[in-house]
């Protein structure tokens, strides 16, 4: 079915062409028209406009409140500075995981890395920085 398809496209196409081609008055316009047409399609694509793309900045008078005063912010900012308020063994309290006891601490690069088993939560390992642990008394 495809191959008889293409055998009468073929044919009309060819009858087209032929049309075209021994029309005397359809010729000269076509000739003319071509004449104008690139040749090669790299000069259609180098003549095309390059888009730009800019960098969206929001102004500062649009910012919300929290960019505009980062200085009250200190959640994951290490706490190798002033040392920890609590030590191996003693009890701490985290706001997710409740009471527990501080099992280890190992200093880091940047922070100090404790390992810590809640009372209902079970052993935990965590950044000092980010578990903002208080000492129970």
């Amino acid at each position: 079915m495809k191959k008889k398809l293409q055998k009468q496209m073929d044919s009309m196409m060819e009858m087209t062409m032929d049309a075209i081609t021994n029309n005397k008055k359809l010729m000269p316009a076509l000739n003319e028209l071509f004449k104008y047409a690139p040749k090669d399609i790299s000069s259609i694509i180098a003549s095309r406009p390059k888009a730009v793309v800019k960098k969206k900045e929001t102004p500062a008078a649009n910012k919300p409140y929290i960019a505009k005063s980062l200085d009250g912010l200190t959640k994951g900012v290490p706490t190798t500075q002033g040392g920890l308020s609590y030590g191996e063994g003693d009890r701490v309290h985290h706001i997710k995981y409740g009471d527990g006891t501080v099992l280890k601490i190992e200093k880091d690069v940047r922070d100090y890395k404790i390992t810590v088993v809640f009372d209902e939560a079970g052993q935990k390992i965590m950044y000092a920085a980010f578990a903002k642990l208080q000492k129970i008394l």
